[in-house]
């Protein structure tokens, strides 16, 4: 009796704990969970509720959260039973839906086990046919982790000299000798081929090494982001600065100076915003061009290029992005959100290019752009309109939209 009174006063105590922390959550769903001792976790929640939902877990007052994976690399919180749902997610940059890479499964399968309390933890992974032995394999042997820098050494070479720790040619080596890059690839060879370090001795590590550092520069200067001296010192221009602050890749960059031009419009900046490189990895479905129509019929501004193109589907989504427009179609929407991200940081890049260049309307027309993508409504629509309309009804819109007109 005294046991059945002690986990009835437990339990009393612990919803109350619940219901007086749920005060302080909007979300109607998740509140309601809370009761049951459920809840979810996501970036896309406010940072005050995810921080009571981290805490009521960490105290044992919700028994079951479900999460996506930016639970398991934030937050440092151990359970006792982990399942891990599918192991494929939807990349916008590669267009299709590709696995998780290993280093996140385990990751999350981690969780298990971590806390004191937990003795017999269990890990669940629900995935393909397919992939149960890769999946076998990688909880029970090692795999190596192998370095992407290769693709992207000038970039990362500009955003050193952009912040002045390569300031010669002598820090650029030193810095590509301690990269993870070049010591797996030390190693490798010295693995793969042992007897080609003996005959050539360090003549074949150093023509690498200038190779990789030399063929990276000469690729940033031809893009006008560095400028290096007769002394082989390295200076970052002021398009350099540009492009390492907004991450804009020296192909993009060059794009920019071959096609800008101080008389564009705003048709001419969102069709060249269809051309960089950072949206190029985007492709074409059949299955999509019917809902992308729908979306072209209610942009702001018309879309000249051709519907079967590449440059039609990201100006599309772009404008859509911006006008908060309802995509039904999953993996548009996903596109959508994907581009709009990249655009507010093209056009503020824009911005500052335009003002290097002394062309005030050029800046102007950027700097609106720049605007309605991070306020998602375009210029001279109502802010109110665009911010609430997920929240208000048609008839108060109309209202709201009577007024300002």
């Amino acid at each position: 009796i005294n046991s059945k009174f002690y986990l009835s006063e437990k339990f009393i105590y612990l919803k109350k704990k619940i219901e007086n922390l749920s005060k302080f959550i909007r979300s109607p769903e998740i509140k309601r969970l809370l009761s049951f001792g459920i809840s979810i976790h996501h970036a896309g929640l406010p940072k005050k509720e995810r921080i009571i939902i981290e805490t009521l877990f960490k105290k044992g007052l919700i028994n079951i959260l479900i999460s996506t994976t930016t639970l398991a690399w934030g937050v440092n919180l151990p359970t006792n039973i982990v399942i891990i749902k599918g192991t494929t997610f939807y990349s916008p940059e590669k267009f299709s839906w590709i696995e998780r890479p290993p280093l996140d499964i385990i990751q999350m399968m981690g969780r298990a086990g971590r806390g004191r309390h937990f003795k017999n933890s269990e890990g669940f992974l629900i995935t393909s046919i397919k992939n149960v032995n890769f999946y076998t394999k990688l909880f029970n042997q090692q795999t190596p982790i192998e370095s992407n820098l290769l693709a992207v050494i000038p970039d990362f070479i500009n955003i050193e000299v952009s912040k002045k720790r390569i300031v010669n040619l002598k820090n650029a080596l030193n810095w590509f000798l301690k990269s993870f890059f070049w010591i797996r690839l030390k190693r490798s060879i010295l693995k793969n081929f042992p007897d080609l370090l003996r005959y050539t001795g360090p003549n074949l590590t150093t023509n690498l090494k200038n190779l990789f550092i030399g063929q990276s520069l000469n690729e940033l200067i031809s893009c006008g982001l560095v400028v290096c001296s007769h002394e082989e010192i390295i200076y970052c221009t002021p398009l350099g600065m540009v492009s390492s602050e907004f991450m804009i890749s020296h192909d993009t960059m060059l794009v920019f100076l071959l096609k800008i031009k101080p008389s564009f419009s705003i048709d001419d900046l969102l069709f060249l915003f269809s051309m960089c490189m950072e949206v190029k990895s985007l492709q074409i479905k059949n299955n999509e061009s019917i809902e992308l129509e729908k979306l072209e019929n209610l942009s702001f501004f018309p879309v000249k290029t051709k519907s079967d193109t590449l440059k039609y589907k990201i100006n599309v989504l772009f404008q859509a992005y911006i006008g908060n427009l309802k995509i039904q179609n999953l993996s548009l929407a996903a596109d959508s959100v994907f581009v709009g991200k990249i655009g507010s940081r093209f056009f503020r890049a824009f911005f500052e290019i335009s003002i290097y260049k002394r062309w005030a309307s050029l800046a102007h027309i950027a700097l609106q752009i720049y605007f309605a993508v991070k306020n998602r409504c375009w210029p001279g629509k109502s802010l109110i309109n665009s911010s609430m309309k997920l929240t208000l009804t048609s008839k108060f819109l109309k209202i709201i939209n009577e007024i300002n007109s």
